[in-house]
């Protein structure tokens, strides 16, 4: 099941929260990833450069970034299978 969510939607609660997210990949791999968009738990060397960007409904894609990995990752909201708030 695909959930279906704006771009703006899913980078507001990436904004606000640690997200687990369940999603298929271009290659057609499903992946899990604890992620989230909130300034104050990414490391200050992956803080965006030109400050955050809005997203608007119209992207494809949402910059993520990865608790698990420590990097940033495309995520496509058309592509989520599951997502919750990690820990609670």
């Amino acid at each position: 099941m695909t959930i279906t969510i704006t771009a703006s939607e899913f980078a507001t609660k990436l904004n606000e929260n640690i997200m687990k997210i369940e999603f298929e990949k271009l290659d057609g791999a499903m992946r899990t990833m604890i992620c989230t968009r909130r300034n104050d738990l990414v490391p200050e060397e992956h803080q965006p450069k030109n400050g955050w960007n809005v997203v608007g409904d119209e992207a494809t894609s949402v910059a993520v970034f990865d608790m698990q990995v420590c990097g940033w990752r495309s995520v496509r909201p058309a592509s989520l299978k599951s997502m919750e708030v990690f820990g609670g």
